[in-house]
């Protein structure tokens, strides 16, 4: 929203937005993909696990995804070069990632040996995220568990007599929206835990590893704005593997650790102790590193006017 009015467009002058939000549950994306459709609104903006829907609803409409992993190990596009179709955006190459937030929490919580890992079956971006964190796990001698997600009330369920000690939850909307008692479950079970994006970690969680989210949705509106002044999804593609944003988040104990310092983190992990951790708190060196890359492809710029300014 910022970006496109920086951009020259105001809301009920010269463009009218249309929000929905599915709660995070993904039966909902058929229909509001649908009723978009009936709208015949001129650009959809969505995330990757509603994609498929949207898709399925229209090869007419251009959209933009924000977010996506790996969109063609999905199915989303073709290839990253020449993606075709109606749909262009950014993903969030980053293959070790995963690995990389194993090694974090291995390294502030010391004798983790079982991890569980949270995925969310009805999307395919959280479930190979989960086959590349049991991976990292399992090669520096943890044991994986999962916890194989549906819907919502699965959720619950999933923490009874679960024997861990720390939790990876994959990066999802359904999650998301369920960030606040995904904490608070594991909380109770006295699991420290390990998320792609921050507002896990200012909803309670221990810490997270990931892009900048914000960052990504103001570069969609320089899509967004480019397609709105004529340019085709996939019209022209930017070569595959430049980068364009570096950054990540790496927070602990959120807002409430930093108030308690590590009494607050020795209580969650009940006893267990934190390598470093005061140093490390004190030197702030978890706020932020440049260690992620993401990534664009299929920038429609052929009749765009300038290069939008969104990097």
């Amino acid at each position: 929203m910022r970006r496109l009015h920086e951009l020259g467009w105001t809301e009920n002058r010269n463009i009218a937005f249309e929000y929905r939000w599915a709660e995070g549950r993904i039966e909902r994306y058929d229909e509001i993909a649908a009723e978009f459709v009936r709208l015949n609104v001129d650009v959809i903006v969505t995330t990757a696990p509603a994609l498929p829907a949207i898709q399925k609803a229209t090869s007419v409409i251009p959209i933009v995804f924000a977010l996506s992993g790996d969109p063609v190990a999905t199915g989303l596009v073709a290839s990253l070069a020449r993606p075709g179709g109606n749909a262009t955006g950014l993903s969030m190459l980053a293959p070790d990632t995963a690995g990389k937030r194993i090694e974090l929490l291995r390294e502030i919580v010391l004798g983790v040996r079982r991890l569980a890992i949270m995925v969310n079956l009805g999307f395919v971006d959280t479930v190979q995220e989960g086959g590349e964190a049991e991976a990292a796990a399992r090669a520096l001698g943890i044991d994986v568990v999962k916890l194989e997600i549906r819907r919502a009330s699965d959720i619950a369920p999933s923490f009874d007599s679960l024997k861990s000690d720390a939790l990876y939850v994959a990066g999802d909307a359904l999650f998301n929206a369920n960030r606040i008692r995904i904490n608070t479950f594991a909380l109770s079970a006295r699991l420290p835990t390990v998320y792609p994006i921050r507002e896990f970690v200012e909803a309670g969680g221990l810490m997270s590893y990931g892009v900048n989210i914000p960052d990504l949705f103001r570069r969609a509106g320089g899509y967004v704005d480019r397609i709105l002044r004529g340019a085709k999804p996939a019209a022209q593609a930017r070569p595959p593997g430049t980068p364009r944003v570096r950054h990540a988040a790496q927070r602990c104990g959120g807002v409430a650790a930093r108030g308690a310092g590590a009494a607050w983190l020795l209580a969650l992990l009940g006893g267990r102790q934190p390598r470093s951790l005061a140093t490390r708190w004190a030197s702030d060196s978890f706020v932020s590193k440049p260690a992620y890359r993401s990534q664009d492809f299929s920038l429609p710029m052929s009749s765009a006017s300038g290069d939008g300014g969104d990097y």
